[in-house]
């Protein structure tokens, strides 16, 4: 769920970014220097920090379970987690530009990740619980309820 909620945060940013350049492209706009400096903060602040530190939490909403669960390799997990952390720094970027250098690191190192993440889990998941079949012991699983009623249902052995 975090991942998804990082994941959308991430993809409304940079819409709002893009429409915010669509915007600043306007001949209106290019008249009247203060909108066009005010629309340029804002494209830099959702394209950039906020951006990047919803891309951070999606990259902790697959990394953070995938260490828990053991479906990576541990240090390639860890690595997830210390690039989201980086992606959360990129909110300092606002107070501080010379903290800019953190974008392009979390964003581009963020996607690398991404893509090896999708190579390294695995399809399917082993279950630990196997559903019990249904019926006497030694019987044939029953794949469906129907298919349980059709055989009879279960019934008790009377000794």
């Amino acid at each position: 769920m975090i991942a998804l909620a990082g994941g959308v945060m991430s993809a409304v940013a940079m819409a709002l970014c893009g429409v915010l350049g669509w915007a600043a492209s306007r001949a209106g706009s290019l008249q009247s220097p203060v909108l066009a400096r005010t629309l340029a903060d804002l494209m830099f602040a959702a394209g950039g920090p906020a951006h990047v530190v919803a891309f951070g939490l999606l990259l902790a909403g697959v990394a953070v379970p995938a260490l828990l669960v053991r479906l990576v390799p541990t240090g390639f997990a860890w690595s997830g987690i210390v690039l989201a952390a980086v992606a959360v720094l990129g909110t300092f970027a606002l107070l501080d530009d010379s903290l800019g250098i953190v974008l392009p690191i979390a964003r581009f190192g963020g996607l690398i990740w991404l893509i090896a993440a999708s190579v390294l889990l695995p399809r399917e998941r082993p279950r630990r619980n196997r559903p019990q079949p249904m019926g006497p012991p030694g019987a044939e699983p029953v794949r469906s309820v129907k298919g349980f009623l059709a055989a009879g249902g279960w019934r008790p052995r009377i000794r």
